[in-house]
């Protein structure tokens, strides 16, 4: 009569039986595997991570350039059309007078007064000199002292007038704040960028040791459960 096989207790596990410590070291290598699969996972995040924050910053810098420029070719249209209508305004500056008979030369105004202003010829003739637009300013300024003592009167209405340069620099100043306010979320952001980007830098040393460790365990599991297989081959052969 032959005696029952004896199991010898390893060392390793403390099991009694050859399937028991298979399976326990399947669960390891599966265990072990799934852990490496997690800190890749969590490697890529924080690289899209970085990558996005990398991609706000350039998007932030774009967009506060952008602003600074159309606001520059805002205050310079502004400007060139001030030069313009300035320009328009001193080439057809003559009097109703001299245009009524045809002096086609611009009026020059060599003696003026802070009551009367008449050109050189209108005084030389000593006739009325009236230049256009003055008898329309004339009566703006009425309606505008009216408006300041009775200003029921012009309440409601939409007041529209020429900018000088100086309130057209004015009003880009004004502007300016907005440019600012865009250049410095992006400096943040850039700021944001590089401490993520530290992080991950450190991160990254932490993963690839962590990484290495993990395929060494993997590998000696695997050792073992083609080590395990063979023993439990044996056994049967037995």
């Amino acid at each position: 009569m032959s005696l029952p096989p004896t199991t010898k207790q390893t060392v390793l596990t403390g099991f009694t039986t050859p399937t028991d410590t298979t399976n326990v070291l399947k669960q390891l290598r599966a265990t072990a595997a799934l852990a490496v699969k997690m800190q890749q996972e969590a490697e890529d995040a924080s690289r899209r991570a970085a990558e996005d924050l990398q991609r706000a910053e350039e998007e932030a810098e774009a967009k506060a350039k952008a602003e600074e420029e159309s606001q520059r070719r805002a205050v310079e249209k502004k400007l060139a059309e001030v030069d313009k209508k300035k320009t328009g305004t001193e080439r057809a500056r003559r009097c109703t007078g001299c245009a009524k008979a045809k002096f086609d030369v611009p009026c020059t105004l060599t003696v003026t007064s802070s009551s009367i202003t008449r050109c050189d010829r209108c005084r030389r003739l000593k006739i009325a000199c009236t230049f256009p637009g003055e008898v329309e300013r004339s009566k703006q300024k009425k309606r505008m002292m009216d408006e300041v003592e009775s200003p029921r009167r012009g309440k409601g209405k939409k007041k529209s007038r020429h900018q000088s340069p100086i309130e057209i620099e004015e009003e880009a100043d004004e502007m300016t704040p907005t440019v600012a306010a865009l250049q410095m979320l992006a400096d943040k952001i850039g700021q944001l960028t590089d401490l993520v980007g530290q992080v991950n830098n450190a991160m990254a040393e932490g993963f690839a040791a962590h990484r290495k460790e993990l395929h060494r365990m993997v590998t000696a599991l695997d050792l073992l459960l083609e080590y395990r297989e063979a023993t439990n081959e044996s056994i049967k052969q037995e």
